[in-house]
């Protein structure tokens, strides 16, 4: 085998190893989401993304009785306007030692 081939192989199979990673966690990212409860959020604004053709919103749910805002994942462009109530699961990220509530719409339109 010529260094040229050996090299495209083990970037291939590199390559492989990546992407069957990335859908393994996407799969199981998926179905933790699902496990978690749902709560009704109250959808208030839209934020216009730097990707073209996504978007994200400005979203307020209660917990024990107190309001708390939050934003959503990244979403490619639909038909959620503000004041609609719709179906979320809540998650953390962490950010620059600080963390930020964030809400999965859990149903399509």
């Amino acid at each position: 085998m010529q260094p040229y081939q050996i090299i495209l192989l083990v970037i291939s199979v590199a390559i492989l190893i990546a992407a069957v990673f990335f859908i393994s966690s996407q799969h199981y990212a998926k179905k933790k989401r699902a496990e978690l409860p749902r709560k009704i959020g109250v959808i208030t604004g839209q934020i216009p993304s730097k990707l073209p053709w996504f978007e994200q919103y400005q979203m307020t749910y209660t917990e024990k009785g107190r309001p708390h805002a939050c934003i959503t994942t990244i979403y490619k462009k639909t038909k959620f306007k503000p004041g609609m109530k719709v179906p979320i699961v809540i998650t953390t990220m962490k950010q620059k030692g600080q963390t930020y509530p964030i809400a999965y719409i859990m149903q399509k339109k």
